[in-house]
Protein backbone atom coordinates (compact mmCIF):
# COMPACT_ATOMS: atom_id res chain seq x y z
CA UNK A 1 0.00 0.00 0.00
CA UNK A 2 1.70 3.23 -0.61
CA UNK A 3 2.14 6.08 2.17
CA UNK A 4 -0.34 8.51 1.05
CA UNK A 5 -3.08 5.35 0.83
CA UNK A 6 -1.72 4.29 4.34
CA UNK A 7 -1.95 8.08 6.01
CA UNK A 8 -5.54 8.73 4.89
CA UNK A 9 -6.49 5.10 5.80
CA UNK A 10 -5.09 5.59 9.14
CA UNK A 11 -6.86 8.98 9.11
CA UNK A 12 -10.18 7.42 8.21
CA UNK A 13 -9.65 4.52 11.08
CA UNK A 14 -8.77 7.72 13.54
CA UNK A 15 -11.85 9.46 12.39
CA UNK A 16 -14.63 6.38 12.98
CA UNK A 17 -12.89 6.27 16.56
CA UNK A 18 -13.35 9.86 17.31
CA UNK A 19 -17.03 9.51 15.89
CA UNK A 20 -16.89 5.87 18.30
CA UNK A 21 -15.88 7.83 20.89
CA UNK A 22 -18.44 10.84 21.04
CA UNK A 23 -20.97 9.12 20.15
CA UNK A 24 -20.57 6.85 22.94
CA UNK A 25 -19.58 9.62 25.28
CA UNK A 26 -21.10 12.83 24.50
CA UNK A 27 -24.62 11.78 22.53
CA UNK A 28 -25.50 8.78 25.00
CA UNK A 29 -26.09 6.84 21.46
CA UNK A 30 -23.48 4.26 20.73
CA UNK A 31 -23.42 3.63 17.34
CA UNK A 32 -20.92 0.02 18.05
CA UNK A 33 -21.97 -2.30 20.81
CA UNK A 34 -20.51 -1.83 24.36
CA UNK A 35 -18.04 -4.32 23.95
CA UNK A 36 -16.77 -3.15 21.02
CA UNK A 37 -15.85 0.08 22.22
CA UNK A 38 -14.23 -1.43 25.47
CA UNK A 39 -12.04 -3.32 23.07
CA UNK A 40 -11.16 -0.23 20.69
CA UNK A 41 -10.61 1.64 24.34
CA UNK A 42 -8.25 -1.12 25.65
CA UNK A 43 -6.43 -0.93 22.09
CA UNK A 44 -5.83 2.55 22.26
CA UNK A 45 -3.95 2.36 25.06
CA UNK A 46 -1.38 -0.23 23.63
CA UNK A 47 1.29 1.07 21.25
CA UNK A 48 2.60 -1.05 18.15
CA UNK A 49 5.45 -0.39 16.27
CA UNK A 50 5.67 -1.87 12.63
CA UNK A 51 9.23 -2.52 11.78
CA UNK A 52 8.78 -4.57 8.96
CA UNK A 53 5.49 -5.91 6.44
CA UNK A 54 4.48 -8.04 3.74
CA UNK A 55 1.67 -9.42 2.82
CA UNK A 56 1.75 -12.55 5.20
CA UNK A 57 4.41 -11.58 8.01
CA UNK A 58 4.21 -8.24 10.53
CA UNK A 59 7.19 -7.43 12.92
CA UNK A 60 7.64 -5.16 15.52
CA UNK A 61 6.76 -4.76 18.91
CA UNK A 62 3.59 -4.17 21.13
CA UNK A 63 3.54 -2.76 24.57
CA UNK A 64 0.44 -3.65 26.61
CA UNK A 65 -0.28 -2.18 30.11
CA UNK A 66 -0.21 -4.33 32.49
CA UNK A 67 -3.16 -6.91 32.71
CA UNK A 68 -4.36 -6.35 29.53
CA UNK A 69 -4.56 -9.34 27.02
CA UNK A 70 -6.44 -8.16 24.00
CA UNK A 71 -4.16 -7.43 21.01
CA UNK A 72 -6.36 -6.68 17.23
CA UNK A 73 -3.53 -6.70 14.20
CA UNK A 74 -4.65 -6.94 10.65
CA UNK A 75 -2.59 -6.55 7.58
CA UNK A 76 -4.39 -4.34 4.70
CA UNK A 77 -4.41 -5.03 1.27
CA UNK A 78 -5.53 -3.59 -1.86
CA UNK A 79 -7.95 -5.79 -4.21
Amino acid sequence: MESAKKQARMEELVSYLNLCADAYYNKNEPIISDAQFDALARLRNASMKIEEYSNTLMKGTINLPEGQELILTTIPYDK
